[in-house]
Order: structure tokens, then sequence, then C-alpha cells
């Protein structure tokens, strides 16, 4: 597997979050499931940043076909000389000490297109393309701000990129600004132009993604024992000790 979770996970991942984030900061968690929580916490915080830094990939991927803007560079924004598709597939970089790969030149539509999608094994070799390509992994704050202005500054087609996207990028560019628990809470309530930004993990997951939705919406109105049910996966009989403040 990929990642870290699977899509049939992120309802009960999302529920134990949320139940776990409660009874914390009410002082009524015991030490194990304080333990436990915590322990959630790094991983979704890892999973979220490398996840998201290859969603963010897969919707860049676009720009070599869905965009009107066919002069920008991805790293200075300065105009290249490519008036066609052939060109900005096939020409070079034409951007002053630009030191880095653009992404019509990059041309990673068809790095991933080559690929089976959601195939494990070929999503490790499309992060990989991601970082030879960008430094995405390595220097992610860059890739992920400079993302963020393809998304808004480029002209794009309905439903590819745009505004909801650069809104994800510059989300997840603040991993290390924003509160832990802050982070991973807008990172749950993400969504892009047509659906929950998830299904970049598997598009054919539909249940998953209706399940997280009600979670979403059941937290919104106020936790119940429906997401305490969904976290006993993580937190066992300890759930028995905060019941009372639910």
């Amino acid at each position: 597997m990929s990642w870290m979770y699977s899509t049939a996970e992120l309802p009960s991942l999302c529920a134990a979050f949320y139940v776990g984030e409660f009874a914390t900061s009410r002082k009524a968690a015991s030490n194990l499931m304080l333990f436990e929580f915590n322990q959630l916490t790094d991983n979704l915080y890892k999973f979220f940043i490398e996840y998201g830094i290859y969603a963010v990939g897969r919707e860049l991927r676009h720009a070599s076909r869905h965009t009107h803007n066919w002069d920008l560079c991805m790293y200075n924004h300065k105009s290249t000389k490519y008036d066609s598709y052939e060109t900005r597939r096939w020409g070079q970089c034409e951007c002053e000490d630009c030191g880095h790969v653009c992404i019509q030149d990059s041309d990673i539509y068809y790095e991933y297109e080559q690929l089976q999608g959601y195939n494990p094994d070929d999503v490790e070799r499309f992060k990989k393309v991601l970082e030879r390509r960008y430094k995405a992994y390595s220097k992610p704050h860059k890739f992920l701000k400079n993302a963020a202005v393809v998304f808004s500054e480029y002209s794009w087609d309905s439903s590819y990129g745009g505004n909801m996207w650069m809104q994800i990028a510059e989300t997840l560019n603040k991993f290390d600004t924003l509160n832990r628990n802050t982070f991973i809470d807008c990172c749950w309530h993400l969504q892009h132009n047509t659906a929950t930004w998830f299904n970049k993990m598997d598009y054919g997951a539909g249940r998953d993604f209706i399940r997280l939705a009600n979670v979403l919406d059941v937290k919104f109105k106020g936790l119940n024992k429906f997401t305490i049910n969904m976290s006993k996966r993580f937190y066992g009989s300890e759930l028995n000790k905060i019941r009372y403040i639910f």
C-alpha cells in the first residue's frame, strides 16, 4: 500500500481525531487515550503532507492540457516563447536563470498517463517523478508556493486547477506554521472543484467519501454516539471513561 491509510479507514480516522481532540481539550482523556491520540495526530500529520504533495502534483499535470497560459513558468512566472502545444511540450525554458524545469517542459501529464493511477507501485513512481522534476518532497514549501501561483494565475478549464486547488496548496504549505491539530482539521475539510480532495487516493471509493462526509457533518452538529463508536478501533474501552462529556 502506498499510503499509510486506505480510503476505507478515513471515516474512522476522522471520527477518532475529533473525539480525541474534544476529550483532550477538556482534560477528560486518560493517559492511554492521550497517548493514542498523540500517535494518531503524528501519523495524520505525516500522511496529509505526503498525500497532499502527491495530490497537488496530480492536479498540476493537467496544466499542459487544460490551461490557456502557455507562456508561464512555474518557478518564476516570467514569459517564455511557447506559442503552440508542440513547443510547450518539447521546448526549452527560456526564462532567465530559471534553474528548474517548467511544467510545460516536464510534461508530467504523459509521465503520469503511462502509469496505472491508483496502483501502489505507480503511486510511488509518480511521487519520485515529482521529486525529480520539482524537488516536491525535499523542498515542499517552494513547490507548494509556486503550485498555488500556477493554480491561481493560469487560466484553467472548468473543473481543473483554479482557486480551489490554490487553497489546497496554500493550506498544505502551512504545515509547519499552523498548530498541528488546526492543520489536520483544515485538511479534513479540503475540497476541490468536483469532490473531496481524497479522491486522488482512489476515484472509485465513493462510498468511503460519503461516510467521511457524514462524520464531518455530525462533527459540525456536535459529536455523538455515532462518532464515539467509530473511534473504538483507536481508543477501545478508554471511551467508556469519557462518555459523560458527550
